[in-house]
């Protein structure tokens, strides 16, 4: 994650995961990057949904009770606020879980904090630094934390928790060190080798191909020796990779990689670390979060993808009906937690559902009506998935608020229902000045309607019309 002042709640997308030790009669252990909250050996979704006091609640579906209903964690009322970064992992070291999350203090530090029989916080890293959380670099059960600077300097605090509650491990610091330039362009993540318990600093790197509008990727990782070892991986692919996690089958490790190719459209491939081998890639059409860990219960690891009030698990290394867990609405967060406190990643905190303006809708920059509040301001008009609201908000890609509208009661739905930024509640903005506004918030111009059923509708370019009635 890197670090700037706005705090962004990751629901997809802060890279997450976590180690959790599996007793397994054909692997000594086998770590569980989601996590198993409730001790039967499979892993468990976590649902984060945000109280009307901008507090967090956690809850869990627990596979235990047939993934049948999402109940509260008794430790996980009002931990954190909308912004913060979910990182909830081993941090007490053994099986059982913690809840977590990253921020960024008013010192502009990185502040870890997390919650066992009481709360406690660290501070390790600063704005501008990418936080990684999840890994167990020394394999011994307790997550560490761990940061990746612009330098390069991939810096690992293990065992960062280990002296609290009762807990006797001091603490100790590792410097990694990649390239500024692989630093700067690479998709920071970690990796497992030989082991399965214990992970190693990677990036994943992306290459341009000429004349062509697809990238070859590499894996950079550190090994056991303190070398640096670049593994091609097979295949290319469009898009920029916006996600990257260990996976692994009964007897190998993998990498899981997320490519953007076009807002709404995402390819999850998984490649053999030993090799780059692919041997699975899968396509969806919803920016929705991407879990890793043993939801199946078959003793390794599948993936699932958030969609509309569920998640949807792929066995990646057997052919099998995918299965899906009801999970409601709320943002879903395993263990992995690889995001920057300055990217663009809190959207999934506001909306769950991220959807393109289809027909039915349709965005127009300036209204044409003239000598009214209406006149020259934007508007939208919906025939189909209209908000049940009266007002409306505007976001920019990060979650963060940039305008509003209000509802104009024509008395008539020939042009469906009407929002104008002009009218009633809505704060008289103009479209270059809703731009201004995303840009600054999150460096592009592209900005999301919240309508019906908590579903974010864009992207939209606010100075152009969108979509049609």
């Amino acid at each position: 994650m890197k670090c700037s002042n706005a705090r962004c709640l990751c629901g997809v997308n802060l890279i997450r995961k976590v180690l959790i030790t599996v007793l397994l009669s054909f692997l000594p252990v086998l770590p569980a990057w989601a996590l198993d909250w409730d001790g039967d050996g499979i892993d468990d979704p976590l649902v984060i949904q945000v109280g009307e006091d901008k507090n967090l609640d956690w809850n869990v579906v627990e596979s235990e009770k047939n993934f049948s209903d999402v109940e509260p964690l008794p430790e996980g009322s009002s931990f954190g606020i909308l912004g913060d970064h979910l990182a909830p992992a081993t941090w007490l070291g053994g099986e059982v879980p913690q809840l977590g999350y990253v921020t960024l203090s008013d010192e502009e530090e990185i502040d870890w904090v997390i919650r066992g029989d009481s709360t406690h916080t660290i501070s390790f890293g600063q704005e501008g630094d990418t936080a990684i959380a999840g890994g167990d670099f020394n394999g011994n059960g307790f997550a560490d934390v761990a940061v990746l600077q612009d330098d390069g300097s991939y810096i690992v605090r293990r065992d960062a928790f280990g002296n609290v509650e009762g807990g006797e491990i001091t603490p100790s610091t590792v410097v990694y060190q990649f390239r500024t330039r692989q630093a700067k362009r690479g998709q920071a993540t970690f990796v497992g080798i030989d082991e399965f318990t214990q992970h190693y600093p990677a990036l994943v790197m992306s290459r341009s191909l000429r004349r062509t509008n697809k990238n070859r990727h590499v894996l950079v990782y550190v090994n056991a020796s303190g070398e640096t070892v670049r593994q091609r991986l097979a295949g290319v692919c469009r898009g920029t990779i916006t996600y990257a996690a260990p996976i692994v089958s009964e007897s190998e490790n993998y990498l899981l990689t997320v490519h953007q190719m076009k807002p709404t459209k995402h390819q999850i491939r998984v490649h053999r670390i030993s090799d780059g081998a692919l041997v699975s890639r899968t396509g969806y059409r919803t920016k929705g979060v991407v879990l890793v860990g043993d939801f199946m219960g078959k003793g390794y690891q599948q993936f699932g993808v958030r969609q509309p009030g569920a998640l949807r698990v792929i066995d990646p290394f057997e052919s099998s009906d995918p299965e899906i867990i009801n999970t409601g609405s709320g943002v879903l967060a395993d263990g992995v937690n690889v995001k920057s406190f300055s990217d663009n990643s809190g959207l999934g905190a506001v909306c769950p559902t991220i959807a393109p303006v289809v027909g039915g809708m349709l965005w127009k920059p300036a209204s044409e009506h003239s000598g009214a509040p209406r006149e020259g301001k934007p508007g939208m008009f919906f025939k189909v998935g209209a908000p049940g609201d009266s007002c409306v908000s505007v976001y920019a890609n990060n979650g963060q608020k940039v305008s509003q509208m209000g509802h104009y009661n024509a008395g008539t739905l020939e042009y469906g229902k009407r929002y104008y930024m002009g009218w009633g509640c809505g704060d008289g903005k103009s479209g270059s000045q809703i731009a201004t506004a995303a840009k600054a918030a999150a460096g592009n111009t592209d900005v999301y309607v919240k309508t019906s059923g908590n579903i974010c509708r864009g992207p939209i370019n606010p100075t152009q019309r969108n979509g049609a009635l």
